[in-house]
């Protein structure tokens, strides 16, 4: 739930020494394709980004 509105939520994690070269974007657009081309996603799907784990 992001400000009262029910949501379809992308989540994955990348290890620290693979982070900046890529694979959260590709992985990102993979689900969100996913989402949306199989699943029949109609409304927003999103991606919260921790950066306090950087």
């Amino acid at each position: 739930m992001l400000e009262g509105h029910q949501e379809l939520e992308i989540g994955y994690h990348v290890r620290r020494d693979q982070q900046m070269q890529g694979y959260a974007t590709e992985a990102a657009s993979a689900c969100q394709d996913y989402a949306f081309n199989v699943l029949g996603c109609d409304h927003r799907v999103i991606s919260l980004i921790r950066p306090e784990l950087n």
